[in-house]
């Protein structure tokens, strides 16, 4: 393309996917969270365009928790935030999952993030579908569902401007209960057409661990109008089992035995571009979401997936 991709999207990075344990190690969260605003505040970071957002959450415990709200809200307006934490990784949502805890206080944890999402201005808020069940997955479902109503209810109580979007995984690699495109879709369609205020982050990286092209899952959330955010990632899903980077791990782009190098870049950008989600009327947010490439500090890895970002655009001929 001859013009510059910065004029179609909204470039972003993933803090916590960049900087590894940073959810499990709160001082090494708030290290990392100065550092990686630092790092995307450089003048002339990325030579093509600049990041605009950051995907990010804060610890759960004080004062960590507090201390982590004020360092991003001493960015803003120049940066603005998704807070990506999941909200509470992992968990089964039906009420005859084995996690020991009820769904009020699912919720309470859960409502808890919401408040540090709306404290540091995001307007969006990602969600896992948690652990499938296949013996029962019609209860997981309507456990989730349960589940995305209470928090959507509270932010409308508050009157917050904030989307709860759901990111589809896969069966397989990750086993999570939800991943195919058009069931997902369909699920998330019912709840926003019940008025709740709920949507897609779609990654890119999940995409072929769920046995579907770039091109079908793209087209699928399009058509029921769902893709709000979406992440430009990698994985590994052939080879053997025992690479560390094996499944749904986010090595860096490019990497000769991962899903997504150039050409794949090419096919998502195309495939973005078709339907209208990057447009210079309204740039489309982009989160390039990886673990640091073998060889390579952070700085360095964002500026490489970037690089390989933009020569996939430069690759596309215009339509």
């Amino acid at each position: 393309m001859k013009e510059n991709l910065r004029e179609y999207a909204r470039f972003g990075i993933s803090q916590h996917m960049l900087y590894g344990v940073c959810k499990e190690q709160p001082e090494h969260h708030l290290k990392t969270l100065g550092e990686a605003l630092q790092l995307v505040t450089q003048p002339g970071f990325l030579p093509s365009g600049r990041i605009e957002h950051i995907d990010v959450c804060v610890p759960v415990d004080e004062p960590y928790r507090s201390q982590a709200i004020d360092i991003l809200n001493e960015y803003r307006p120049g940066i603005k935030f998704v807070y990506n934490k999941h909200l509470v990784p992992f968990m089964n949502f039906y009420p005859g999952a084995s996690h020991g805890i009820g769904m009020d206080e699912i919720l309470d944890i859960s409502t808890r993030e919401v408040d540090a999402a709306h404290a540091i201005g995001a307007n969006h808020t990602v969600i896992a579908p948690g652990h499938d069940y296949p013996e029962d997955r019609v209860k997981a479902v309507a456990g989730l569902e349960e589940y995305m109503t209470g928090i959507c209810d509270y932010i409308q109580k508050k009157g917050w401007d904030i989307r709860l979007l759901l990111e589809p995984f896969d069966r397989k690699f990750k086993q999570f209960l939800l991943g195919p495109s058009g069931e997902t879709a369909r699920f998330i369609k019912r709840l926003k057409d019940d008025g709740l205020p709920v949507g897609i982050s779609l990654d890119m990286a999940h995409v072929p661990l769920t046995g579907e092209t770039f091109e079908q899952a793209i087209e699928t959330y399009h058509w029921y109008g769902l893709i709000e955010h979406v992440h430009i990632g990698n994985c590994v899903m052939r080879g053997d089992p025992k690479n560390p980077d094996y499944g749904d791990t986010h090595p860096a782009l490019g990497i000769p035995e991962g899903e997504v190098g150039v050409p794949e870049l090419e096919r998502i950008l195309k495939a973005l571009l078709g339907i209208g989600y990057l447009s210079r009327e309204n740039p489309g947010s982009i989160t390039v979401e990886s673990r640091p490439f073998p060889s390579m500090n952070e700085g360095e890895t964002v500026k490489n997936n970037f690089g390989l970002l933009f020569k996939a655009w430069e690759n596309l001929e215009l339509q």
